[in-house]
């Protein structure tokens, strides 16, 4: 996605898209944002800015889109590039569903279609505030880009000189903002593109991405429900592999059941706060060969199931790859009447094989990783108490549901079994070594409690730590002067003296602690000068304080006008839960996680917790390569909450300077 910016008022709409739609990017791993310029001498890219050798102003925009298709074009592996203007708001999963319908080979050319009056020479074009070109398209563009004319606005170059080529504009639908529309759930329901430009202040067009960004937040629910259904027994370090593979999917609307068959089970599922229903199983032993009695377990999470969509994985399978599944469902999933089978990998072979594959389904050829149904059709059928239950259950359904016509082919592979099939408790020894974010030694890492390979044998570096680690360092701003490090946990004073070792570091503990340079309670009046501070670092610590949003208020006020403040705290899906009632240790224990604990964060809160201020939400499993997650081995808990002072602030600092 290409957002077009131009000076004075670049910063402050980039902020606001960061803040509103732009903080949804993160859920989806194919989606990237990518701001553009003018004003340099030559091309250069900053983080997710590219600035071109072009002068700002109106009069270049064709050539910076053009420096910004070529940039795209030699850097990226892409399907389609959605070129949209600043005062633009972009419901992700929206456009994702409707691009789904084309193919990246296809000449693709959609938008707004503009329809100049009779007698006028201008040909039809997309409207520049949003068009979507495909791969075949853009490299179409820059094969001919000679004939492109910088005599005229952008969005008519560009139609002209398609036109000339017989690729015709497709009409893509858009929403204008108005001042005198009142933006509902109604305008919201299928659209991917609201126009928020207000032509005199450009201040009302960040107010109304806010607006369009709650009224899409209230109805972000809407996107399919997936079920991830889970059986695990005895495999700990197994079953926190697939945790993290199904939490590394892009899926908006995620469900995770978990079976447990024994009390040890129960206790190391338990301590991740990502899964959402524990289904305790008594268990059965093998009578006899062929007698499979875990499959009943199935069945059981299946009565779990009220709506959406239904994906097995047994605890020794993962998702291949960072959001595999959430491609599959933009790409291919579109009718809920259909059973959809992709691909797995079973360590040395992929089933269903060649000879099998978009035909039938056999047995022994056949996973439940590669199932996707509709809950409506996963519910009406059992599994058995039998060896080949996936095969014997696929069978019932596709049976039942008018035969192999209902089926379709998903040509992915979705699922990996990294043992191999039959892998068994053998595959769940933790004997791979990792290396350390914090201290960068390699080993294998401690369990805490029933928190497998959380902490790091040679620092003491918990996941947290690691995530936090990984996020300063590639945020490293040369500009900071002055750190305060509130609840200094040695790991993270580390990596911060390491990333910053010029700056003035100070900390707080509370009560205080020796070598604390401060002793502040933050949920009251923080008694230090305001704009003290370039980096503020507090970790776990809002889960403890009685008024939460008194101490943002209050640390916010200490940062500079350019400062960040880094907030880490345990959260989890849904709503932040609080209960002034429950005050006993056992009791909060029990709702909270920790018995000093006072509430727990909700992810779906975010968006009101931080509503006075900018900010970033980080996710350990979407803004991290995947390549490094192993190493990290983060939680879900382990979200980063980077937040600034309000735009305004930023805009002032940015004119003075």
């Amino acid at each position: 996605m290409l957002s077009y910016e131009g000076e004075p008022w670049a910063q402050l709409e980039r902020e606001g898209i960061r803040k509103t739609w732009g903080s949804t990017v993160g859920s989806f791993p194919l989606v990237e944002v990518l701001y553009y310029y003018g004003g340099k001498d030559t091309l250069y890219r900053e983080q997710d800015k590219l600035y071109a050798p072009f002068p700002e102003g109106f009069v270049n925009i064709g050539r910076k889109t053009l420096t910004a298709l070529e940039y795209i074009n030699s850097h990226y592996d892409y399907d389609f590039v959605f070129r949209i203007n600043s005062s633009s708001y972009v419901d992700i999963f929206n456009y994702l569903r409707y691009i789904s319908r084309y193919s990246s080979t296809q000449q693709l050319y959609c938008g707004l279609k503009c329809v100049p009056p009779p007698g006028d020479p201008r040909p039809v074009f997309a409207s520049g505030c949003g068009y979507t070109l495909s791969n075949k398209t853009v490299n179409t563009v820059l094969e001919h880009k000679e004939k492109w004319d910088h005599s005229m606005i952008d969005d008519l170059a560009l139609a002209k000189l398609l036109k000339s080529l017989d690729v015709e504009v497709t009409t893509a639908p858009r929403v204008d903002y108005g001042p005198q529309t009142n933006f509902t759930e109604d305008l919201a329901q299928g659209h991917f593109h609201v126009r928020c430009k207000c032509e005199t202040n450009r201040q009302e067009d960040i107010l109304r991405m806010n607006i369009v960004h709650k009224v899409y937040s209230r109805i972000s629910k809407s996107a399919p429900l997936l079920n991830v259904l889970i059986r695990t027994s005895n495999r700990p370090y197994c079953f926190r592999r697939a945790l993290s593979s199904v939490q590394s999917q892009g899926v908006l609307n995620l469900r995770i059941i978990v079976s447990v068959d024994n009390e040890a089970s129960y206790n190391y599922v338990k301590a991740f706060p990502e899964v959402d229903t524990i289904v305790r199983c008594v268990h059965t032993p093998k009578e006899s060969a062929g007698h499979a009695p875990y499959n009943l377990y199935t069945n059981r999470l299946l009565d779990e199931v009220k709506e959406g969509w239904v994906v097995f994985l047994d605890d020794d399978n993962v998702f291949t790859g960072q959001g595999v599944l959430g491609s599959v469902f933009f790409q291919h999933i579109t009718d809920d009447s259909c059973i959809y089978l992709g691909k797995c990998l079973l360590k040395d072979r992929i089933v269903p094989s060649a000879d099998h594959f978009g035909k039938q389904v056999v047995n022994g050829d056949i996973d439940t990783a590669c199932m996707i149904l509709p809950a409506a059709i996963a519910k009406k059928y059992q599994w058995p108490d039998r060896t080949g239950g996936d095969y014997t259950y696929l069978s019932r359904a596709i049976e039942g549901e008018g035969g192999m016509g209902a089926v379709r082919w998903v040509e992915e592979i979705i699922g990996y079994m990294p043992e191999g099939p039959r892998g068994g408790v053998k595959g769940d020894i933790p004997n791979e070594k990792k290396r350390c974010l914090v201290c960068g030694q390699e080993s294998v890492y401690l369990n805490m409690l029933h928190r497998t390979q959380a902490i790091c044998p040679t620092c003491g570096a918990f996941e947290r730590h690691r995530v936090l680690a990984y996020f300063l360092k590639h945020l490293k701003n040369p500009t900071v002067h002055r750190i305060l490090h509130i609840a200094p946990e040695a790991p993270v004073r580390k990596v911060l003296q390491g990333v910053y070792p010029q700056a003035d570091y100070l900390t707080s503990s509370y009560p205080h602690k020796g070598g604390s340079s401060y002793c502040l309670d933050i949920s009251k009046d923080i008694p230090l000068p305001a704009e003290s501070f370039d980096v503020i670092v507090c970790s776990h610590v809002l889960e403890h304080v009685p008024d939460y949003h008194k101490a943002i208020k209050g640390l916010v006020r200490l940062l500079t006008p350019l400062g960040e403040l880094y907030l880490m705290f345990p959260v989890r899906r849904g709503k932040t839960f609080e209960d002034a009632t429950i005050t006993s240790a056992s009791a909060r224990k029990e709702h909270y996680g920790q018995e000093d604990h006072l509430r727990f964060f909700g992810l779906d809160s975010m968006p009101e917790l931080f509503n006075d201020y900018s900010y970033t939400a980080l996710n350990p499993f979407m803004d991290v390569p995947a390549e490094e997650v192993p190493h990290i081995n983060p939680t879900i808990c382990d979200h980063l909450f980077v937040v600034r002072k309000k735009d305004k602030t930023w805009q002032k600092k940015k004119e003075s300077q």
